[in-house]
This record gives C-alpha cells, structure tokens and sequence, in this order.
C-alpha cells in the first residue's frame, strides 16, 4: 500500500506543477475541462470549446475579485450573470475569428516569436526565451507547439482586427466637459445632525395591540428559518489521518526524495549588464573604480532597465564555472568583473547573497508524516468506495454503515446560512441537504476533494413565526426604532423648510452645525450620514433638505455649487483619462457591432443543452 500511496502521491504533485503553469497560459487556451464534450456552438466555421468557455469564465471571476476584493466558485460566478458575460466575448472573438479566417488575414510568424518571448514562463534565468521550458509545459499540457502557435497567431490577429475598427475613434468634447463637470464639480453646505432632544414630545408607549400589529406585519423579521433534522454518516481525510502510524522509513525515503526543497545550495541575486566589446567593458570597470559613475548609472547609459539585466536568484549550476568562480567567491555585495558571458561580455552586479539553507530531517518530519498520513486517508477512503456503495444500496441504514466503517456518525440540526461546522462546511453536502426529501434514501456522496458521506433526512420543521410572547422584547426594540425614524425623519423635514424662510441653525436648536467647503461628490463626513454628499449634490444652491435614514437624520444647505476649473492642471489630466476612457468605450462598442454583424451574416449556432450540463458540473 505504501508503494501505491506514494505513486499517487507523486501524481499529485506533477498535477499541481502543471496546474500551475497551464493557469499562466490560460488566455491562450492550455488546459482541459471535459474529454466528453468538445463544444458549445460555433459562428460560421469557428468552434467554441469548451475549454474557451471555461477558461474565459476563470478570467471573468478574477477580473471580479480585483474590482470587488471577493472571490466566487464558477457556479456563484454564474448565479451572478459572469458565465453570460464569459459566452458574450467568446461569441465576439469567434466571429472576428472567422472573418479572419474568410478574408485570409493572419500575423506573421516574427509576431509570434515575439509573443513567446515575452511570456515569463518561458523564459531562462537570462530574460530570454528557453525552449526547454517551452517544450516541457507543452508536454503536460496535451497541446502541440503548432496548436498553441496557432492559438497565439489568432489572438494575434484578432487584436489587428479589432485595433484597426476601434482605434483612435473621436469623443465629443461637450460630452467629456459635462461629465468632467459633473464628476469634479463641489458644493460649499452647513449641516447638522439632529438630537433626539429636538423631538417636540417622546415617543408614547406601545400599547400590546400595537405591538402585536407590528409582530404580524414585519412577520420575516420574527420567522424562524427552515430546519433539517439529519441523521450524517461522513468520513474525510483529515478525520482519520494518523501521523504516528507512518513509519519512519517512508518518511526518510518522502525526505531523501525531496533533499533539494530541504537542502538549497548557495544563492546570489545578480544583474548582468552586457558590452559590445571588451574595451567598452573595461572603461566601464575603471570609472566604476575610480567611482565617476555608478553601476545603475551605466544601465541608464546603455539604456536597459533593470529588469532587463536580472538573472534573479542563481545558483553556481546556474553560470557558467568560470563565472560562477567570480560571483560565488566574493564575500559582500559588489560588482565583479568584466567576464566572458554568451552575449559579450558583462559586468556582474551582486545584489544580495543567500547563503545555504538545511531542513534537517527531525526538522521536517512532522509535515512529512502527516502529508504521508494524509496521503494513506486518501487511498482507504478510495478503496472503501465499492463497499460502501453496495451496503447503502442494499438498504443498510446509516448507523449500519458507521458501524461497518470508518465514517463518523453524527446528528445535525441544519440551518441553512447559519450552520456550517463539521460536514455543513462543505459545498456538496450543503446542496445536498437542500435538495433532499423526507423519505429519500440515503446515497453516498463525495465532499470535498477526498472525503464521503450519506445521510438520512429525518424531518424538515417549516419556517414559522415566533410566538408574540417569545419575542416581545424585540418587538419592543423594533417598534420603538420604527417610531423615532419616523417622528426624526418629520422633524428633519420640519425644520429644512424653517431654514429655506430663513430661520438660522442656532435658532432651531441645532448649535454643533458645520460648514463643509469644496464638499466633493463622493465624500463622506466624519459625523454624518453618508447620505449627505449624495442629496447636496441632488440640491439646487440656495436650497435646504433633510437626509438620513433610520435613527440619524439631519439637514444640509447648500450655499454655493462650484462648477469645475477645466482649464486646471489638475482637471485636464482627468479630461484626459474620461477622453481615453470613452474612446476606448467607443472602439469596443464599434467592436461588438461589428461582431454582430459578423454573427448574423455567418451564423450564430450555440448549444444550450451542453452548456447547461457544464454548468451542472461546476464546483
């Protein structure tokens, strides 16, 4: 078992390696999604995959995440109409495609050679493209050098296509100076939050009617939530995981088999600045002695950048030996040379040195063993599956599974939202249990990557209202809020109109008033509602309104609106990112008309039976 253990265990890790390089080329259509289905429409002659379509909704999700700080899964992304948006750009790409295809345009062979050396996960610790890495992420990644050529040439072009339709398309001057306007105009107010004491009287007690009123109408905030009673039978790795059972031998061999990740030679972090010849090379090295110039002095004069020189973190292994000598003999930060390298030869700058770092073996066996132990919960689990299966659809009950078994049992009462320990805090068993009925029999189900479970669903207790008399506190609580928003919302109002007739702040009893200048559209003031900016700037000058919700009302005055400066500074570099920004708007939308064209002339066909299956498969 150990010998298989350690099999699958190594599978993993390449997977995950490979994982990794693959998510890098993503956009340029590396990966698998499903060997069952290949398509889910096409426009005119091009295909789209279903690889596109879940690669592009995996870029949809993480363009959200930078705008909202919030990661989904793929079926969350879908609830919230990113899947539509991924399937809208696959349909524009595959018509400008097709086209493409039709017309026979395509960029040339220099444009692709020009893409893969970009790309960093190509390249050597030199900067420049390596074949090797090339060669070695195709293999694993079940796609051809040709095919993913291919692939970049028609991004390629599509991008040609696109710039050459909506490039450099004008934008109405009006339009930006009236949103320029409206976005960096202010307003100068004097407001004030007003004290519960302004009240003209108190709010009166509820009497039990009322307070029985309320309880019936704001009936949802008083129900209690659906509950499932549930009979669990469930098993993960994590569960029955024993690390003190692995022996020390396997936890040596996992080590040995590792030494590089624990024992690291010696580092160094360096640049490389290359000359055209050895006498340009050695001037150099004399004025960086005789300190005339600096070494970042002389990268500016070769006009390079520093990332343009980095080797990064190298090893002796790394260089050549005669280099390697130099680098590696020096005892600080410093710069050595002139030396031979394969591109003329160079000044070496030693940025910091790493010296060797030892993980003994005491020192990492414990995550060791419990990777190992981990490893062996996996394949019990898996080589348990069968039985399980058969037992359950023998009709075994599922205490008579627990008691057949490894897995735990359990008894949930499940809450859904609110409960999520012990199998609630996975996904599937979440969904399962909202999907279930009482008298369903039981199934074994996966949860999460490796773990199992079934459960029976012994009674569903329906959403009820709390008794009046269980939550009359809280109704009292409720009821009270309700009244004072109510009566602080008049007296808001009340007293907005007695400043527009000309009554003064103090004379209202509201002395903390303050004056704001320069209020922009978007701020938020320390005291009041954040409300405040959004009615000022929604008030004509001159004019009073009250704003606030709940229990913090207040009123503002605007006493002057100033329109933006656009002959500032300031205000024309703003002009200037909206003027970019609309134009870059504009060509999209010309784009996107184009494509239409496209599709209605070539043919739009989707399959919506497929797509839904895909969606049915997502995590």
């Amino acid at each position: 078992m150990a010998k298989a253990m350690q099999s699958k265990g190594t599978n993993i890790l390449v997977y995950i390696l490979i994982g990794l390089l693959i998510l890098g080329l993503a956009g340029f259509g590396i990966g698998s999604f499903t060997s069952s289905i290949t398509a889910i429409g096409e426009v005119g002659d091009q295909e789209i995959t279903v690889d596109d379509y879940y690669q592009q909704l995996q870029t949809e999700i993480d363009l959200t995440a930078q705008t909202t700080g919030q990661r989904f899964t793929p079926s969350q992304a879908i609830v919230m109409g990113l899947g539509q948006r991924a399937l809208e750009t696959l349909v524009l790409r595959a018509a400008l495609d097709n086209e493409a295809q039709k017309i026979g345009l395509s960029v040339g062979d220099q444009t692709i050679l020009e893409v893969l050396a970009s790309m960093p996960q190509f390249q050597g610790v030199d900067g420049n493209f390596n074949r090797d890495a090339y060669d070695f992420v195709l293999e694993r990644s079940t796609m051809t050098a040709a095919d993913f050529d291919q692939s970049i040439r028609d991004t390629q072009t599509r991008i040609l296509i696109e710039k050459a339709i909506g490039d450099g398309i004008p934008v109405s001057k009006a339009y930006v100076d009236h949103l320029s306007n409206h976005y960096l105009s202010t307003r100068d107010v004097s407001w004030a939050m007003l004290p519960v004491s302004l009240l003209d009287e108190e709010i009166p007690a509820p009497s039990d009617q009322d307070l029985r009123d309320y309880h019936n109408a704001n009936a949802p905030e008083f129900t209690e939530a659906e509950v499932r009673h549930l009979t669990v039978a469930w098993i993960t790795p994590q569960l029955i995981a024993d690390s003190d059972r692995v022996a020390t031998e396997r936890v040596r061999e996992l080590y040995d088999e590792r030494i590089e990740q624990f024992a690291k030679p010696e580092r160094r972090d360096v640049d490389r600045l290359v000359f055209p010849d050895s006498l340009a090379a050695d001037e150099a090295r004399q004025r960086l002695n005789s300190n005339t110039v600096t070494f970042d002095e002389l990268i500016a004069e070769r006009d390079v950048v520093a990332s343009d020189i980095s080797l990064g973190i190298v090893t002796r292994e790394d260089m050549s030996q005669d280099v390697a000598n130099e680098i590696f003999s020096a005892d600080t930060t410093a710069v050595v040379g002139p030396l031979k390298s394969e591109l003329g030869p160079a000044l070496y700058r030693i940025n910091a040195i790493l010296g060797s770092e030892l993980t003994t073996f005491e020192m990492a066996q414990p995550d060791l063993a419990a990777e190992l132990a981990n490893q062996d919960a996996i394949e019990t689990i898996s080589n348990n599956v069968s039985f399980l299966e058969d037992i359950i659809a023998g009709g075994a009950t599922i205490e008579e599974v627990v008691n057949e078994s490894d897995l735990v049992l359990e008894k949930i009462t499940y809450e859904d939202g609110i409960t999520t320990d012990g199998p609630a805090a996975f996904r599937e068993f979440r969904d399962a249990v909202m999907a279930a009925e009482e008298g369903d029999f039981p199934e074994l189900l996966t949860l999460g990557e490796n773990g199992l479970f079934a459960f029976r669903l012994d009674e569903i207790v329906a959403p009820r209202l709390k008794p009046f008399a269980s939550v009359r506190e809280a109704v009292v609580t409720a009821w009270n809020n309700q009244k004072l928003s109510e009566a602080l919302a008049v007296k808001a109002r009340e007293l907005s109109t007695q400043l527009r007739n000309g009554k003064s702040f103090e004379e209202l009893g509201l002395t903390l008033w303050q004056s704001e200048t320069s209020l922009g559209r978007s701020d938020v003031i320390d005291g009041a509602h954040q409300s405040l900016a959004n009615v000022a700037f929604s008030t004509l000058e001159n004019e009073v309104a009250a704003f606030g919700d709940g229990n913090q009302w207040g009123v503002v005055r605007v006493n002057s609106v100033t329109p933006a400066d656009l002959t500032s500074e300031n205000t024309a570099r703003t002009i200037e990112a909206l003027e970019q920004s609309f134009s870059a708007g504009l060509g999209q939308d010309v784009v996107a008309l184009f494509s239409n064209h496209l599709r209605r002339e070539d043919g739009l066909q989707l399959n919506l039976d497929v797509i839904d299956a895909i969606h049915a498969q997502l995590p």
